[in-house]
């Protein structure tokens, strides 16, 4: 499974809405259902089945064994990635991990198609043909990567949805829980993606009037840790639509206006530069 090294073309597949690819909760139990079906054919039927090697229903039958089999197998280093960080990192920790695997995943054939298809309703299901159909173009080894990658982005994505007592993980994600709306406006010069989008949020942090909670993505935007966003996806991203209109996002984030000039906002513009 070749790996391309990251790229901003590769945004395109990880600005995928991650509960869509990666929560992996209703398709576990779908494919429970659909492996307990099978069990349940004698195995005469059984056989006729997996001998039709251009069948779909064979397909779909041994990527619901493999997705159920390798389900857990990553908890060993997920759990030693949390023993070495203090509890306060771990959310941190845990979102920057689920980040990276979703960009590595974006750069390897088997990956990218799992993002593609998992847009679509039952998009796991092509994802079956693509890996075990009879003309598939992956090798035995990519389709081991895939499953590992996937188990741990979807336990990390469990964690992040508050599933962690399911693995006996004492953890409770705090509100602000991923990066993916504004990471296609992080510069790729950033080390810590997940910090800078804490300290943007953290600087907005009960701020009531539109210029000040505008401060620190201007601030962010000037010291080159990030492109101007979009009025919409800062309202997804920071849930500010009640505070600011879209018009004065506009004149607060506007390259040709200066609207600040105060020592605050040359403090953050520091702070930010930190992240480079």
């Amino acid at each position: 499974m070749t790996e391309a090294p990251y790229s901003t073309a590769r945004r395109d597949f990880t600005r995928v809405d991650i509960n869509l690819a990666f929560d992996l909760e209703d398709l576990r139990r779908q494919l429970h259902e659909l492996k307990v079906k099978s069990e349940q054919k004698g195995w005469d039927e059984m056989k006729a089945l997996l001998l039709k090697a251009s069948s779909q229903a064979r397909a779909e039958l041994l990527f619901s064994h493999r997705l159920l089999a390798s389900y857990g197998s990553s908890l060993p280093q997920i759990r030693f990635m949390l023993r070495s960080n203090p509890p306060e990192l771990w959310q941190e920790a845990i979102a920057t991990r689920r980040q990276e695997l979703i960009d590595r995943m974006a750069g390897t054939m088997a990956g990218k198609h799992w993002i593609r298809c998992m847009r679509q309703p039952d998009g796991w299901k092509y994802v079956a043909t693509y890996l075990f159909g009879e003309q598939r173009l992956v090798t035995t080894d990519d389709v081991d990567i895939f499953f590992l990658m996937l188990d741990e982005t979807g336990i990390l994505n469990d964690l992040m949805k508050g599933r962690g007592e399911d693995y006996g993980i004492r953890f409770t994600p705090t509100s602000f829980q991923d990066i993916s709306i504004m990471r296609e406006y992080i510069s790729n010069s950033v080390r810590n993606p997940w910090g800078l989008m804490k300290k943007l949020k953290d600087s907005m942090e009960g701020k009531e009037k539109p210029k000040s909670i505008m401060m620190p993505i201007r601030a962010a935007m000037d010291a080159g840790v990030l492109r101007r966003p979009t009025y919409e996806d800062v309202v997804k991203a920071f849930n500010i639509g009640d505070k600011v209109a879209k018009s004065s996002y506009n004149d607060y984030t506007n390259p040709v206006n200066h609207p600040y000039d105060e020592p605050a906002f040359d403090q953050l513009i520091t702070e930010f530069s930190s992240f480079l």
